[in-house]
């Protein structure tokens, strides 16, 4: 499957395959990588944290995502979003 450039986040197309194949390889990780993906899904999405974790670490779809979470497709879009703009980010 190809990737397709997200095109709402800002950032190029092959730093974000970077951080979605890392997140797909979440239990492969390394503890400190496995943290941060966390701490990051924490901290963009709040209550719907679980949700979009859900959708950064599983090749679910948003739309299964959504409703098991009960959550709007284009929140979860915006969450996802966050997530890939915050990756590169120096924590402070």
């Amino acid at each position: 499957m190809a990737y397709k450039k997200l095109s709402g986040v800002k950032l190029p197309k092959k730093k974000q395959m970077l951080v979605r194949a890392i997140c797909l390889n979440y239990r492969d990780r390394p503890k400190w990588e496995q943290k941060k993906i966390k701490r990051l899904c924490d901290e963009c999405a709040g209550a719907y944290s679980a949700a979009l974790f859900e959708l950064m670490t599983t090749e679910k779809g948003a739309v299964q995502i959504s409703l098991a979470h009960n959550i709007s497709q284009s929140r979860l879009y915006d969450l996802r979003r966050d997530f890939y703009e915050s990756w590169f980010k120096k924590k402070s």
